[in-house]
């Protein structure tokens, strides 16, 4: 009977799970990146189905009669309404309409033709949707120009056109218009409509619509994100039957600055304890507001004190900064109280910012108002003319005396 002897050695337990353990470190590893690209393959398959029901709906309103292309209860009026939504293998997409009247001659950018005419109507179409970690928003937009058909009446002798652009300019650059700007109108005529890709909303009117006696008033409310210059908001307009056929007028929209404010003691550096006390305010000085606006201060820090129109480079102007009442602390009258903070050099604020959308951290330094002195330091700062009536002046606690000696002044 003959034996044999294995000498190949097999693995040991601890060498096994060693080894499962570094597998397992490795996939682990490549998990991020599979979700990765997941979520990447999802958000192209959301654009695609986005711009496919953008192109439907483009298409759909294309085969439309002329005269019934617009929103319910909008200038252009028609059978469209603004805004719609649909779910598609589970996703929600919101769909929203822009229709316009386009007239050729008196689109902003050109000088402006002799007649209000309703050549053409522009429409855009946005679908929205959430991105599949719902960080953004994925978003598709589609554009077109349907020309006016033969069928469709002649037009009115008349018409209001609001002319929307962005509001900062540098080196006297081209002036950018400013699409999707909603313009609302009331009078003897109430509508509303948004501007187009060429900045124009444009609306038409009869001749019984019009005259030095029947005013308009309109409203003009910026894009998601941006604000119209203060002034544009709401304005009247008046068509004289014997004038100018358009009345026209330019607005200015822009994306707002913000500010931050920190307070703090000018000699500990803490912030400051500010309570609910009603009469503490900041003070914001602007050529737009010439007796100021006022914000309420409650906290040492306080944060996205705006809409502000941007002042700077690009539009003239600056921004002048009070901090008032604020209990036990003499007022911050200045910009050259307000520093500029994440700087190497602390620099006051000059009351512009760089940019549209900037975003600014300012800290304010207040000045303790020394606590009222009791009837014997009274006594003695009289004795060493201090005092001088109702008025007191403060410097250090040392006071010279008749003889020369630095007297302390304990308050």
């Amino acid at each position: 009977m003959s034996s044999f002897k294995m000498t190949q050695k097999g693995f040991t337990f601890i060498e096994v799970l060693i080894a499962i353990a570094i597998l397992l470190i490795g996939a682990l590893a490549f998990v991020p990146l599979f979700v990765y690209a997941s979520e990447t393959a999802e958000t192209n398959n959301r654009k695609a189905v986005a711009a496919s029901l953008a192109n439907g709906e483009i298409e759909k309103i294309r085969a439309m009669e002329f005269t019934n292309i617009g929103i319910k209860g909008g200038e252009p009026n028609g059978e469209l309404s603004k805004t719609d939504s649909l779910t598609v293998n589970g996703v929600k997409y919101d769909i929203q309409r822009n229709i316009s009247w386009i007239s050729e001659g008196a689109d902003c950018t050109e000088d402006d033709g002799t007649d209000p005419l309703w050549d053409a109507k522009f429409v855009q179409i946005t679908v929205s949707t959430d991105a599949p970690n719902k960080k953004r928003v994925i978003t598709e937009t589609m554009e077109t120009i349907i020309s006016r058909s033969v069928c469709q009446e002649a037009s009115p002798g008349y018409g209001i056109r609001i002319c929307a652009f962005r509001g900062w300019q540098e080196n006297n650059e081209k002036k950018v218009p400013v699409g999707g700007v909603k313009v609302s109108l009331s009078g003897p005529k109430s509508t509303w409509t948004s501007t187009n890709n060429r900045g124009a909303a444009l609306f038409f009117l009869q001749e019984n619509e019009v005259g030095s006696e029947k005013k308009y008033t309109v409203e003009v409310e910026a894009p998601v994100s941006m604000m119209v210059m203060p002034g544009d908001e709401e304005f009247e307009l008046t068509i004289n039957k014997n004038g100018e056929k358009w009345a026209k007028k330019s607005v200015s929209v822009e994306y707002p600055c913000w500010l931050d404010l920190t307070v703090r003691d000018a000699k500990t550096g803490n912030q400051v304890s500010i309570s609910d006390y009603t009469g503490s305010h900041l003070m914001i000085r602007s050529r737009f507001y010439l007796d100021g606006q006022t914000k309420d201060i409650s906290s040492p820090v306080v944060e996205n004190i705006g809409p502000l129109w941007p002042l700077g480079s690009g539009e003239v102007g600056a921004y002048g900064l009070s901090l008032r009442n604020i209990p036990g602390y003499h007022d911050a009258e200045g910009n050259e109280h307000f520093i500029i903070r994440d700087q190497i050099d602390e620099n006051p604020w000059d009351g512009t910012f760089p940019k549209p959308g900037s975003r600014l951290a300012l800290t304010t330094y207040l000045v303790p108002i020394p606590p009222t002195p009791g009837d014997d330091e009274a006594e003695q700062a009289t004795s060493l003319d201090w005092l001088n009536g109702n008025s007191h002046v403060v410097t250090t606690n040392l006071a010279e005396d008749d003889e020369g000696n630095l007297t302390e002044v304990v308050w």
